[in-house]
């Protein structure tokens, strides 16, 4: 039977770590869509997968995100989807899809993995919007 957990809290706050700890079949991240940029590694002819942000893509970024939880759900799956969430408006497309589904709230700060600059991480505080109903992680 699918069940979608939603992971939200600021860049760094633990979401993607709680996700993978997490006993679903997938975890799903609007970052997933910059990690698919393949480069070529220090001359030696390695091919890798590098981080590559494109505010320009971001919307292209959800949009996937999106459409890969709605067809892992449709399949029967648990599906823990990772992403800040700071707007009700930005899960509410996921809470639409109708399925059993518990939101968590990441409350520490651990410092961005990818260096969100600090005056974005402080619009994102600004903007930050509580879900009735969410259960708060530290």
């Amino acid at each position: 039977m699918s069940k979608l957990i939603l992971y939200r809290g600021l860049p760094g706050s633990g979401k993607s770590t709680a996700a993978r700890k997490a006993s679903v079949d997938y975890v799903f991240e609007a970052d997933d869509y910059f990690n698919m940029w393949p480069y070529v590694g220090a001359g030696n002819g390695s091919v890798g997968v590098s981080y590559w942000f494109s505010g320009e893509h971001l919307r292209d970024a959800h949009k996937w995100c999106l459409w890969r939880t709605t067809e892992a759900l449709r399949w029967g799956y648990t599906v823990a989807v990772a992403n800040t969430f700071t707007r009700l408006s930005e899960m509410q497309p996921y809470l639409d899809l109708g399925y059993d589904t518990t939101v968590y709230r990441m409350t520490k700060n651990y410092g961005s993995v990818h260096g969100v600059p600090k005056d974005t991480i402080d619009k994102m505080i600004w903007r930050f919007q509580d879900y009735e109903g969410e259960i708060l992680l530290n």
